[in-house]
């Protein structure tokens, strides 16, 4: 048996579990969401058949929220710093309730599997700009069975 090989294998093991190591346990660069910062509301064509489960995949905490222009601007906060997670808005056609058109909108956020736990919070934008002109927008937190308060105005549109 050479010795060398048994020093190769050694030292190229050895090498192999300090990376493992290293990267395995600092947080990689690129945590920052999916979202260019105008990506556009999905439009629900059919809310009847519409899944808010299959859209509310992972927590996330809407801090405040604001329309500039033809954008909607959330500061968000969710767990993660490990991955690059996805979001998403989802906007129901407006309906008419009490003297004025109301669309209700859904935040998306999957973690694609994110194990870190870090508290990220940052700002998020979506082009509302397909939404229905004069419009009062019900933004729902995740989970929440009421839309925040107070309604958003919204009088952009198409």
């Amino acid at each position: 048996m050479n010795p060398f090989n048994n020093f190769a294998k050694t030292c190229l093991t050895s090498a192999l579990c300090y990376l493992i190591f290293v990267t395995g346990c600092e947080p990689l660069e690129f945590n920052k969401p999916q979202n260019s910062g105008n990506d556009p509301v999905i439009m629900i064509t059919n809310p009847d058949t519409f899944n808010r489960d299959a859209v509310e995949i992972d927590w996330i905490q809407i801090n405040s929220r604001s329309i500039v222009a033809d954008t909607l601007r959330l500061n968000v906060s969710y767990e993660g710093g490990c991955r690059s997670h996805s979001m998403r808005m989802y906007a129901t056609e407006p309906i008419w309730v009490m003297n004025s058109y109301q669309c209700a909108l859904y935040l998306s956020h999957d973690d694609k599997g994110d194990p870190c736990t870090d508290l990220i919070t940052e700002n998020i934008g979506f082009d509302i700009s397909l939404i229905h002109e004069n419009v009062q927008l019900r933004i729902f937190q995740y989970g929440a069975d009421e839309p925040m308060y107070p309604l958003l105005e919204y009088n952009g549109g198409p």
